[in-house]
């Protein structure tokens, strides 16, 4: 049987040793949601919070709503495969972005030399 995202997170909890205020600093949520979802069983999560704090713990947020019992690390797609995802007409708009961060960038470090 799945567990409840607030099970999930109370078993992870206990099992690094951390309270709700490590997770909080942790993640940048605040110590009364985390008190919240440890202790309100009403209390359902946003799912930036829980991306955060599965980002945190080195889980999957799948893992942690009790979507499935299969505990795999934290995954945040790289760059890259954001990019592969993109249309053409994405493609295109973030490699002229990415050239200007980069132009930015070097012109910063030449200023810098001086």
């Amino acid at each position: 049987m799945m567990a409840s995202f607030q099970k999930r997170l109370k078993q992870v909890m206990d099992e690094k040793g951390v309270k709700a205020a490590d997770v909080a600093r942790g993640t940048g949520i605040s110590t009364p949601a985390i008190s919240k979802y440890l202790n309100d069983t009403k209390k359902k999560p946003i799912a930036s919070n829980v991306m955060k704090i599965a980002k945190y713990f080195n889980v999957t947020s799948e893992w942690l709503y009790g979507v499935t019992d299969t505990r795999k690390p934290f995954y945040e797609p790289s760059i890259i495969d954001v990019y592969e995802k993109l249309s053409e007409a994405g493609k295109k708009e973030a490699y002229n972005f990415v050239s200007y961060l980069l132009q930015k960038e070097m012109s910063n470090i030449d200023s810098d030399k001086d």
